[in-house]
């Protein structure tokens, strides 16, 4: 998969599907978590670092990040290892 990211000076961030042609905006959060998701880092790993940065439960984070790396992988930008728990990476 390869997608275009780009930040613009308006401070949008922006991924270009390469799948579909279409064009997502993500907000602040959703941008971090992105740039997060190195392809490393587990998702407890990603949870740990959103609870430092972010005042936020961590079971309520852990559903939002489950529900984003699901919208991602249903819009073909991320795609996962074959096998993963969710101590694995992502």
């Amino acid at each position: 998969m390869l997608n275009a990211v780009k930040t613009r000076a308006d401070g949008d961030f922006l991924i270009a599907s390469s799948h579909d042609n279409n064009i997502y905006y993500l907000n602040g959060t959703a941008r971090d978590m992105w740039e997060l998701a190195d392809g490393k880092i587990s998702i407890d790993d990603l949870r740990r670092k959103f609870c430092s940065l972010y005042d936020v439960e961590p079971d309520l984070l852990m559903s939002d990040l489950v529900d984003f790396i699901r919208d991602l992988q249903w819009k073909r930008l991320i795609k996962l290892k074959a096998g993963m728990s969710k101590d694995e990476e992502v």
